[in-house]
């Protein structure tokens, strides 16, 4: 019963996408792997140029060091898990993660007696990989008998009760080969498709259809006049359409047959194949041969498996095969759970990017060798080549740092892509923005990079980008453009719940939380940023602190009666700010207050006040924008806990990636967001070396 359940899943479940397999199989027992310790230190900086986030790397800015989370494999000896489990590993060490193994078997008793292991154990967090749909409840229930907030990811198989998922896009890997095959016969056939064969594995359910239905869809996303017919309402034959839906049951040898049928039933007719497994295809190109019509069929398939690489090289009809990169599995879920842990957000479910494997690219990640290279999801490229492609960047102004390091990292990122940037410098200014809009019209950009102030002129300057392309891929910067552009730019929540959380922890290790004041230094003219940032630094300290009254800060005002929380216009300087804050200070003597401050500006204000009060040792800080003038403070002053940090230096590892996506037909996450950090005197110089 165990081998048949074991082939069945190896089958259905991974739809046979395993990749190469590896050489070395894991453990069987449980067993922990923990990152060996630095064994060399770091040259010590020799000059105070910023370093940006490591957004390229494969931690994405996380430190594992001292925790411990567990992992609930599927099974051992099944090549795509051994490929999953060793990533995780590589990862794992990397980023200074201690990891506990457990073998759930493809047993869900298994995975529930692992599970309570692992709550025996104190995990800060599970990446639990199991099969059994049915014990999800109790499985959860379990892992979080200990911690009702028990950071978990389930893999694959989706646990709703209590983990973020992680697994394929299905719709989007179908898509991918069916527009890959959808080009072939555009180029080669004129787009005339006699016949779409869906090769099928009906059993499987929902995935089968998604990704199914994906490859129709991406044949239609080429050629879009054909007779589809309502292939989103899947059912296997539908009157006068061109999806013609075989269920080969998932094997060459099961699919071969009915193949042959169905080719010798349909002669001369150009036929476009699309199957959920390579296996399946080869058993479509096998009977093209036999019949002796391979100028007539072209084939795109799911899975990049092993057995199809050779074919992909050397048969000009099979365009290629998507892969699902079980190499790379632990690039997406380490740095998910590490994020979870420290309380930041991770987007749910968190799909993997995949990528369609051509005879173009094939070298690139599976070399003839036969040795897999996963996919270069820490690249600052992110897989994308910008190659022949010309983009558009409208830069806010000249001569301003923060936007001058924007623009700088953007050339650099632009540079190792491959990618032409085509320049003009908006000025602060709308109308100069919408001639510079004209100019990249007229020069006929791939897509265009905004960074302008105006917002009274979005839709005129999207008419603009738009009038020779409706379908122009356009991200603004900062600056909302919803008429035509995706946006890039702060998370401002969550950078104010950063800065809010430092306070907080502060606060309730130094004074047990007993805090009478929270002072909100904002400048009320910024309107909907402000409040969400200072609205986010009230809430991050009450996460760490929630048994204060703080009142509806939700519902913003600049005061509450009953509120511990007082807010400030003070202006966005340090020297409309003093005052105001030397008031407030003055007539609250005595009291704990925490102050959380919009800018760096006006932290360095209340600080101000505070030292000339004497009161120093009352006041604890947090603020936005980790500015070069806070540096100092964050090192020398344990009362100043931190700044969150916008990392303009990195802005182009977002923004150039995603741009090339969207050229492509790629999704892209909209709003795309920053990755925030409060720099505090225990990772500054990580960052903004001293010097």
């Amino acid at each position: 019963m165990r081998l048949f359940v074991r082939a069945l899943f190896a089958m259905s479940l991974l739809l046979a996408i395993s990749a190469c397999s590896s050489d070395e199989e894991v453990t069987t027992s449980a067993e922990t792997t923990a990152a060996p310790a630095a064994t060399t230190a770091a040259p010590a900086a020799t000059t105070a140029a910023p370093v940006a986030p490591v957004v390229d790397d494969v931690c994405q800015g996380q430190d594992g060091s001292g925790l411990k989370v567990a992992y609930g494999d599927l099974a051992t000896g099944i090549p795509f898990v051994t490929q999953v489990w060793e990533n995780i590993q590589e990862v794992a060490a990397a980023c200074n993660l201690e990891i506990v193994y457990a073998d759930n078997n493809l047993d869900g008793e298994t995975a529930l007696e692992n599970a309570r292991t692992f709550t025996l154990q104190g995990v800060d967090g599970v990446i639990q990989f199991q099969i059994d749909q049915t014990i999800e409840g109790a499985l959860c229930d379990e892992l979080r008998s200990n911690d009702s907030d028990l950071p978990v990811i389930a893999i694959d198989i989706a646990h709703p009760s209590c983990a973020l998922f992680f697994g394929a896009n299905n719709p989007r890997a179908g898509e991918l080969a069916g527009e890959g095959v959808g080009q072939w016969a555009k180029e080669n056939w004129g787009c005339e498709i006699d016949m779409i064969l869906t090769l099928e594995t009906f059993e499987v359910g929902d995935v089968n259809v998604m990704r199914s239905n994906g490859s129709v869809r991406g044949i239609q996303n080429v050629c879009p006049d054909l007779a589809y017919g309502d292939f989103e309402e899947w059912a296997p034959e539908q009157s006068g359409s061109i999806v013609t839906r075989i269920n080969g049951g998932g094997t060459t040898d099961s699919a071969f047959p009915l193949v042959l049928d169905t080719f010798t039933a349909n002669p001369g007719k150009h036929i476009a194949v699309v199957s959920l497994n390579d296996d399946m295809g080869l058993a479509a190109l096998a009977a093209a041969e036999e019949l002796g019509i391979e100028d007539n069929v072209v084939y795109g398939s799911q899975g990049a498996d092993a057995t199809i690489h050779d074919t992909i090289r050397t048969n000009s009809h099979y365009v290629g095969s998507t892969a699902y990169f079980p190499e790379s599995y632990g690039t997406y879920v380490v740095p998910a759970i590490l994020k979870m842990i420290n309380g930041e957000s991770v987007e749910d479910p968190l799909l993997l990017d995949h990528l369609l494997i051509t005879a173009d690219n094939i070298d690139d990640y599976y070399p003839s060798d036969g040795a897999p290279v996963a996919p270069v999801v820490d690249d600052v490229c992110q897989g994308q080549d910008g190659s022949g492609l010309k983009v558009a960047y409208g830069d806010l102004a000249t001569g301003i740092p923060f936007v001058t390091q924007v623009w700088e990292n953007i050339q650099e990122v632009a540079a190792a892509c491959n990618l032409e940037i085509v320049y003009a410098d908006n000025n602060l200014d709308g109308e100069t923005a919408l001639e510079n809009a004209r100019t990249f019209t007229l020069q006929g950009v791939d897509g265009v990079i905004q960074f302008q102030i105006d917002q009274t002129i979005e839709g005129a300057l999207c008419d603009e980008l738009r009038s020779n392309d409706s379908d122009l891929p356009v991200i603004a910067i900062d600056i909302a453009h919803p008429s035509c552009a995706l946006f890039f730019g702060a998370n401002n929540p969550r950078a104010g719940e950063l800065a809010g959380e430092g306070v907080g922890q502060w606060a309730k290790e130094n004074w047990g939380c007993e805090i009478d004041m929270i002072l909100t230094l904002e400048t009320f003219e910024v309107g909907d940023v402000n409040v969400m940032r200072s609205n986010g630094s009230v809430r991050g300290i009450q996460n760490v602190c929630p048994d204060l009254a703080y009142g509806d800060f939700e519902e913003w005002a600049p005061e509450q009666s009953g509120s511990i929380v007082t807010r400030i216009n003070g202006g966005g300087t340090t020297d409309s700010a003093f005052p105001l804050v030397l008031d407030t200070f003055t007539a609250n003597p005595g009291k704990h207050i925490a102050v959380v401050s919009l800018n760096d500006d006006m932290g360095l204000a209340a600080l101000a006040a505070a030292e000339e009060l004497g009161i120093e040792d009352n006041v604890v800080y947090g603020s936005q924008g980790a500015d070069a003038t806070i540096h100092d403070t964050i090192r020398t002053n344990s009362h100043y806990v931190g700044s969150t940090a916008y990392f303009p230096e990195s802005y182009g590892t977002y923004v150039v990636p995603a741009i090339l996506k969207m050229i492509n037909g790629e999704s892209v996450e909209d709003p795309l967001l920053l990755d925030h950090l409060l720099i505090t005197a225990d990772n500054i110089d990580d960052y903004y070396p001293a010097g």
